[in-house]
This record gives C-alpha cells, structure tokens and sequence, in this order.
C-alpha cells in the first residue's frame, strides 16, 4: 500500500504529539524531527486541527498537542481522513480517467 507524503508526516506528526503529550510542541521541533518544511507541516497541522486530531495554540507561547486521547486516534481514521479524495489508481479518478 502507498500513502501520500502529506498522510505519512501527519502520522508522524500525531506520534510525536503523543510521545509529548504532557506540553505544546512547536511546528519548529516537529519539521526537524519529521524532516519537512514548516510551511508543509503548517497545511497539515491545519488540516489535522480542522480534522480535530489536534489542538492548536497560537503566540509566542503556542504550539500544537493532541485533539483528543491518543486512545481515539487511529491510523485507519487518519488515513481515511486524509486519503479520502485521493483515486487508487487512474481508472477510478473522474477528471483525468484515460483507462481503455
């Protein structure tokens, strides 16, 4: 199975979250510790929180933790969040279908 890059890194994202999930983590340690740029992991973490799989915080003093307990998270909801829109191959995609 193949996952977007933006569904690998939200995974990612919420692991990370979890492991710290007694304080707010910063968009700053989370690009570094999952590679990517901030302004990649920022649509995430828009998306995420829109999702409710996060909690954010804005100012000086804001970051991002978890929406709920990580007991309700689960990567087949995560996935179907973020893939949802996402054709599993050409022939199921309405716009650009060119399967014979």
């Amino acid at each position: 199975m193949r996952i977007t890059k933006r569904t690998n890194i939200a995974i990612r994202l919420l692991m990370f979250c979890a492991s710290n999930n007694d304080r707010l983590v910063t968009k700053a340690e989370i690009a570094e510790r999952c590679n990517t740029s901030e302004s990649h992991l920022a649509q995430i973490i828009n998306r995420l929180s829109q999702l409710g799989f996060l909690y954010t915080q804005r100012g000086r003093t804001g970051g991002v933790r978890l929406g709920r307990p990580m007991t309700e998270i689960t990567v087949g909801d995560v996935f179907r969040q973020l893939e949802q829109n996402t054709p599993v191959a050409e022939c199921f995609a309405d716009v650009d279908n060119t399967c014979p």
